[in-house]
């Protein structure tokens, strides 16, 4: 690899770590049990195209509850976490139950707490599906952040940038609806 590139990788590592959001403490407010799959489904690899910034991080089309969202790829945030902007926008459109209040750290340095969400569907791109996902919600704004809970659910990863891709070993082919 050349020097040039070497340091561009470098940068856009630098600037995945930047935007950091940590989890430091969950707070149950149920003990609401994972929806159990009736279907059974197939597993399958996936390859699916980022969009790459002009800050060089990489952005990733998302599907929740049918409604379709760019997410900032973050392989230093603990969860998925979503803009109040978004999350209204689901509510209006989809039933989500609310699982926990969680503390978390974010890229700034200040700690707040944030709602946390079951969604009945996440997929990345169009064809990885991962089923139900907890995700937390920014209460002032914020970006769509694609953070660990969803990539560890997707594993095996592996991330390509030219071009730029991000390949999932763990996707789902669905037969039946999760209940």
């Amino acid at each position: 690899m050349n020097e040039a590139k070497l340091t561009r990788s470098k940068r856009i590592v630098s600037n995945l770590s930047s935007i950091t959001l940590f989890f430091l403490l969950s707070i149950a407010d149920s003990q609401a049990e994972m929806p159990q799959p009736t279907s059974t489904a197939t597993q399958h690899s996936s390859q699916i195209p980022l969009t790459q910034t002009g800050a060089g991080s990489f952005n990733v089309n998302v599907m929740i509850n049918g409604m379709t969202a760019d997410f900032l790829l973050d392989t230093g945030a603990s969860m998925v976490t979503v803009s109040s902007a978004l999350f209204e926008q689901l509510q209006e459109h989809t039933e989500m139950i609310r699982v926990s209040r969680i503390g978390a750290r974010l890229a700034s340095g200040k700690v707040e707490v944030l709602d946390v969400y079951r969604v009945s569907s996440f997929s990345l791109g169009s064809d990885c599906e991962l089923g139900p996902l907890e995700i937390a919600v920014l209460k002032h704004g914020g970006r769509n952040l694609l953070g660990m809970n969803a990539l560890q659910q997707a594993a095996s990863i592996s991330l390509s940038f030219a071009p730029p891709i991000l390949s999932l070993a763990g996707c789902a082919h669905r037969l039946e609806a999760i209940r």
